[in-house]
């Protein structure tokens, strides 16, 4: 959905992670898509004739799911531990109450910024993906998304219990 240019799937990855962030912790998010990036770090290596810039691909692909997490979990109250011990410490030590909304309203602002900040730096300055092509990639999108085929049973039970979690 954002582009098969190496800068886009670095851009699509950063908001995956941001947004899974959300719903669940930082350090799942990170793993579960480093797990992911690995794959596509892997098919960049056997794409690529530059080897430097696959690398660069690489270690800005990682670098962006970490980051991304981090941002990402800046935006809700829970999105990571620190963020409940602040507002109970203001609740305790200055009867400030911050509810969710609140917090949102502030967070996702600093996410907004943030995550386009931190794309542009990692993509274009710190690890520069200019010149690095994987090819077509969409032909190899859409040949693994119909070998996956539909959900089955008990994918779409997880979806839907995942679905009236976040709703609840």
């Amino acid at each position: 959905m954002v582009g098969t240019s190496p800068s886009r799937i670095i851009l699509g990855f950063m908001l995956a992670a941001a947004s899974l962030v959300v719903w669940i912790s930082k350090t799942t998010t990170t793993i579960m898509m480093f797990a992911v990036g690995l794959s596509v770090m892997e098919f960049a290596t056997q794409k690529s004739q530059d080897g430097n810039a696959a690398r660069n691909f690489g270690v800005g692909l990682m670098l962006c799911i970490a980051y991304a997490a981090s941002i990402g979990a800046v935006g809700t109250l829970i999105g990571m531990p620190p963020n409940a011990l602040f507002a109970s410490f203001l609740h305790s030590n200055y009867n400030i109450q911050i509810d969710f909304f609140t917090w949102m309203r502030s967070g996702v602002t600093v996410v907004l910024v943030m995550l386009p900040v931190a794309w542009v730096l990692l993509t274009k300055f710190v690890f520069s993906t200019k010149g690095f092509a994987l090819g077509d990639t969409v032909d190899v999108i859409r040949a693994e998304l119909a070998a996956l085929g539909g959900l089955s049973r008990g994918e779409r039970a997880v979806a839907a219990v995942f679905t009236a979690t976040a709703l609840g």
